[in-house]
């Protein structure tokens, strides 16, 4: 066979292939229709978390997001309901839970018994999301979720943590821009994603990946998570002296007035909560043991050094007095759970996250103090 042939016979091919694909384009495009929304999780969402309970015996945990891109209930057409949606990180999301311990479902079922009538809480969390993201969350979630009468938002410590990692600055970051909307939401609407993710063909596999995710902690512990705590446990933590956090914390100021700011705009108010975590001075081997934030620079893989409990503590410090400054400035009604969630490892899994015991403690806490009549 000749060159030419060859390459004609190529050319052949490489059209059919576009014509092919472009045809299943269609069809899927008709299928699988655009989401038009904001969605920090993906609609539809689901995982299921095997871990090995106090007893020996496998314990199954199972995480869903709904229709509305929220872990909860859908969000209820009945006006009568009280509506209260959640935001904040991993700490909000607690992926690690099963959706009937979550405390943001323990809220909903305490304030409601409190009430005496329905109370509806949507939970919004994200792992690593910060108040750079929260301030995008609220922008867009308060117009797509409307009548929302009170946001509750569990920040601090990823905002803390980035500062830490990133070390002294001078300067504040910029404000929240439109441009972070693919870091704040897993799905934006069609007309704000990128081309790519206008296809029907790219909607079709997002929409496979998040139909169903399964992962066992105990192979999870083998590798990512087990791998962070060896790295931690084998460099030690030696840094006790924290870098300057000015700039860092009149940014996590500037971005709390925004978000109250915004909830006010939207007829819903905000209550803001402190982020408790195990972090103390001289907490035994043991416990350190089941440590792994901390590190200094962009990635654990690659640091070279951790900050001290002690010092991770009063960085959290540092940061929930700023927010119990602006609650104080802003005449706002805030919770503060840090001092109230014991410092133990039958609360926490690791340096903030939840256990079942942590995330009722916690759920308690809001409910007995929340701020607002009904």
């Amino acid at each position: 066979m000749t060159r030419p042939t060859r390459l004609a016979n190529v050319a052949i091919a490489a059209v059919a292939v576009l014509l092919a694909l472009a045809a299943t384009e269609l069809v899927v495009r008709r299928l699988v229709p655009p989401i038009e929304g904001y969605y920090v999780i993906a609609p539809g969402t689901s995982w299921r978390v095997v871990s090995t309970g106090a007893d020996g015996r496998p314990h199954t945990s199972q995480f869903h997001v709904n229709r509305d891109g929220l872990r909860g209930r859908p969000v209820p057409g009945d006006s009568t309901e009280y509506r209260l949606l959640a935001i904040g990180g991993s700490t909000t999301e607690c992926g690690g839970l099963d959706d009937s311990v979550v405390w943001t479902h323990l809220v909903e079922t305490g304030l409601t018994l409190h009430r005496g009538s329905a109370v509806w809480v949507g939970n919004a969390g994200k792992d690593g999301s910060t108040t750079r993201d929260h301030v995008l969350h609220l922008r867009y979630l308060l117009r797509q979720y409307p009548h929302m009468n009170a946001v509750i938002a569990l920040v601090g410590v990823n905002d803390m943590l980035s500062a830490l990692r990133r070390g002294s600055s001078d300067a504040a970051p910029a404000p929240s821009t439109e441009a972070e909307l693919h870091h704040a939401f897993a799905v934006v609407p069609a007309r704000a994603a990128h081309w790519y993710q206008r296809t029907g063909l790219w909607r079709l596999a997002r929409r496979l990946w998040h139909s169903h995710q399964s992962y066992d902690v105990r192979e999870r512990a083998t590798s990512g998570l087990a791998q962070a705590r060896a790295r931690r446990a084998k460099l030690g933590a030696t840094v006790d002296s924290l870098p300057r956090l000015t700039s860092a914390i009149a940014e996590f100021t500037r971005n709390l007035n925004e978000m109250i700011n915004l909830a006010d705009v939207a007829g819903a108010r905000l209550v803001l909560v402190t982020q408790p975590t195990v972090w103390r001075d001289r907490m035994s081997a043991s416990e350190q043991a089941r440590l792994w934030f901390g590190w200094i620079g962009a990635d654990w893989r690659d640091t070279r050094a951790y900050y001290t409990t002690g010092a991770l503590a009063r960085a959290m410090a540092l940061y929930n007095q700023a927010l119990l400054d602006v609650c104080k400035r802003r005449a706002l009604s805030c919770i503060d759970a840090a001092p109230i969630i014991p410092r133990d490892s039958a609360v926490f899994v690791d340096d903030m996250h939840l256990t079942e015991r942590g995330s009722r403690l916690l759920a308690g806490a809001l409910v007995t103090t929340f701020p607002f009549r009904f």
